[in-house]
């Protein structure tokens, strides 16, 4: 949860990390979070595709051994060719539609993930603040430093621009 959040924060800010040159090393708790998610997500599909998969195989053991059961009792004279034909049949229908399930848990996974991941979103509480009245729009700055990667484009500068003007720079 914590890195799919810090990985959304980065998706957010990614035009000003490319406007200032802020990429490559300083973002070794982003790599680091990707790395984690990556680890969670291995995790996640060879577990379930483990129990799919045995799910899987048990499902179709039990076919094998119903057609198994049905070929012995038919050879025994036990039971009849319709009712066991009728047997087969039912029992292809039940175990297909739970072969489709078990096909698609791994995403039903997935979806618990996303869905806890939104409910957290939701109960996150807002952020509190005073509101002020702004009757004044002019625009102040005090000794602002700007720059591109290590290179200082613009050093120490204030000036205030007042509401309604025009300014070039």
């Amino acid at each position: 949860m914590e890195a799919s959040s810090q990985i959304q924060e980065y998706l957010e800010g990614i035009k000003i990390i490319k406007a200032c040159g802020l990429g490559g090393s300083r973002f070794s708790t982003l790599d680091k979070a990707l790395q984690a998610m990556r680890k969670t997500a291995i995790r996640v599909e060879l577990a379930s595709g483990i129990l799919v998969q045995g799910a899987s195989l048990v499902l179709q053991a039990g076919l094998g051994i119903t057609i198994f059961i049905g070929t012995v009792l038919i050879t025994g004279g036990q039971i009849e060719l319709l009712p066991l034909l009728v047997l087969f049949m039912f029992s292809t229908q039940i175990y297909g539609p739970i072969l489709a399930i078990l096909s698609q848990l791994t995403s039903l996974f997935h979806l618990g993930t996303v869905t806890n991941h939104m409910r957290t979103l939701l109960t996150t509480p807002a952020m509190e603040g005073e509101d002020k009245d702004v009757s004044k729009y002019d625009i102040e700055l005090k000794s602002v430093t700007f720059g591109y990667n290590q290179d200082d484009v613009i050093k120490n500068v204030s000036f205030s621009i007042p509401t309604g003007s025009v300014t070039a720079w």
